[in-house]
C-alpha cells in the first residue's frame, strides 16, 4: 500500500482542554490534480485512499465493509462521492457496556476525522475509552488522544456522529469504528468461505499429483521439479 506520510509535516497539539491535529504539504511537493489527500471529498463515513484507485474508479471508499455507498454504484464511480457511506446494519445500543452487542474494527494508518464535535478525556486509557464509547449510544468511533508515548497511546477521543475528512496516509494513527454484531459474523463467514476455496484448490492439486503417479497410463516415475503456488493454473470456476 502506497504511503504519503513522508510528504507531509504533521503536528499534534495536546492540552487539558483540547487536542488538535494539523498537517501541511512539504515544500516543492506536487501531488497532481487527481489526488484528494489535501481536500478529501468522500463524504460521511468515507475514506480517501490513494490505493483504492487500483480496484475502483474513485479514490474514495467506505471506511469498512459494514458500510455501503449512499449513492448507486454507477454514480459513485462517476465521482459522486460527497454523500459518503451509510451503515448496512443499525447499531445495537442498550445503553450500557454489558447490554450492547456492538464491536469495534481497527482502521490503522489514518489521519483522524474532523474533531469539531468529538469529546476529549486525557485522563483515561485506551481500554477505558473503548468501554466508555460502547456504553454511549451516540459514540460511533474512538481513538487514542496521545500517541507520542509507547504502546497504543493514551487519552480518549470519541466521535458522536458521521466521520468526516477521514484519510489514509500510512503510518499515522488507528481509529476504532463501531459496528453491529452481525457484521462480525459476516466477516467470519467470508473468512470461512475463503478457507474452503483454498482447501478445494489444495485437494485438487493433490488429486492431480496422485493421478500422475497412480492414474491409468502413468509410468509412476514423474519427477516434480517446480511445484509451487505460482505454477498452479486455476480455471476460474
Amino acid at each position: 500500500m502506497q504511503s504519503y506520510s513522508d510528504k507531509f509535516a504533521f503536528q499534534v497539539t495536546v492540552s487539558p482542554s483540547e487536542v488538535s491535529y494539523s498537517y501541511s504539504i512539504k515544500a516543492a511537493l506536487h501531488l497532481g490534480s487527481e489526488t484528494p489527500l489535501v481536500d478529501a471529498k468522500c463524504g460521511p463515513s468515507g475514506l480517501c485512499n490513494q490505493s483504492a484507485a487500483a480496484t475502483s474508479p474513485s479514490f474514495c471508499s467506505c471506511v469498512h465493509q459494514g458500510f455501503s455507498a449512499a449513492v448507486s454504484p454507477p454514480d459513485w464511480n462517476m465521482d459522486d462521492t460527497s454523500r459518503g457511506c451509510r451503515r448496512n446494519v443499525p447499531l445495537d445500543c442498550g445503553g450500557s457496556r454489558s447490554s450492547s452487542t456492538d464491536w469495534f474494527a481497527a482502521l490503522p494508518g489514518v489521519k483522524l476525522p474532523d474533531t469539531l464535535n468529538s469529546s476529549l478525556d486525557m485522563g483515561i486509557t485506551l481500554d477505558q475509552c473503548r468501554a466508555r464509547c460502547l456504553a454511549n449510544c451516540s459514540c460511533v468511533a474512538y481513538a487514542a488522544a496521545d500517541i507520542q508515548g509507547s504502546g497504543d497511546g493514551s487519552g480518549c477521543l470519541m466521535w458522536p456522529e458521521n466521520l468526516i475528512d477521514l484519510q489514509y496516509l500510512g503510518g499515522w494513527q488507528t481509529l476504532y469504528i463501531r459496528l453491529a454484531k452481525s457484521e462480525s459474523g459476516k466477516r467470519k463467514e467470508r473468512s470461512l468461505l475463503e478457507w474452503r476455496k483454498r482447501l478445494q484448490i489444495i485437494l485438487g492439486i493433490a488429486e492431480g499429483v496422485k493421478h500422475l503417479h497412480e492414474g491409468e497410463g502413468s509410468a509412476g516415475n514423474v519427477i516434480h521439479r517446480d511445484l509451487k503456488p505460482a505454477n498452479v493454473l486455476l480455471d476460474g470456476g
